[in-house]
């Protein structure tokens, strides 16, 4: 069978309208697409900072912590709120400080053996913490008024340490952190 007549008109293929259409529905979908990696990206980039900063934080504030709570024997000095020297509690001969040093913003705390954080007696103090913003010590008596160091050592009731460090290097964001010791022997405080 035959059909002379029947014409097919075969016409493949896109028009222009229909081909920009298409490629601008795709980059819509590759700029959404791109949207949600790069916010999940910057997520876990966060994360990991803020990470790294805790574990940073939480390390200097519990050997700050061991270092009151079993190492100090006799407070000799408080010379600023961020810096304190004591009577090592096993070597009644070794003075030991916990202090804020360096110069600008961003300072470190060292802790080590001698009578000055600016020359300290052993060759290599140990660096807590950088990237700190703020480091406060207040030393306490039970009825929160502010003990010095003429007080008994047995006056003392809690030290506050309070730790403000900077989120990355680059930038001036700070976050705080805080803790409160009680000296062994004293009466603890809750709260």
């Amino acid at each position: 069978m035959n059909f002379p007549n029947l014409k097919i008109n075969n016409h493949s293929g896109f028009t222009l309208f229909e081909i920009i259409v298409v490629l601008m529905l795709m980059g819509l979908v590759a700029v959404f697409t791109l949207f949600f990696i790069i916010s999940g990206v910057s997520g876990y980039v966060f994360s990991k900072q803020n990470t790294a900063l805790s574990q940073k934080a939480s390390l200097a504030l519990t050997r700050i912590t061991k270092e009151f709570n079993s190492e100090i024997k006799e407070v000799e000095s408080i010379t600023s709120s961020s810096s304190v020297k004591y009577v090592y509690q096993y070597n009644p001969k070794k003075k030991r400080y916990i202090a804020l040093v360096g110069t600008g913003t961003r300072k470190k705390i060292k802790i080590a053996a001698g009578d000055n954080p600016a020359e300290p007696g052993e060759a290599n103090p140990e660096v807590l913490i950088d990237q700190v913003s703020a480091f406060i010590l207040t030393f306490q008596k039970c009825d929160d008024s502010a003990w010095v160091v003429t007080d008994a050592l047995d006056d003392l009731c809690k030290i506050n340490i309070t730790l403000t460090l900077f989120i990355n290097p680059t930038d001036n964001k700070t976050v705080t952190f805080t803790t409160m010791v009680n000296p062994p022997g004293q009466k603890k405080v809750i709260g």
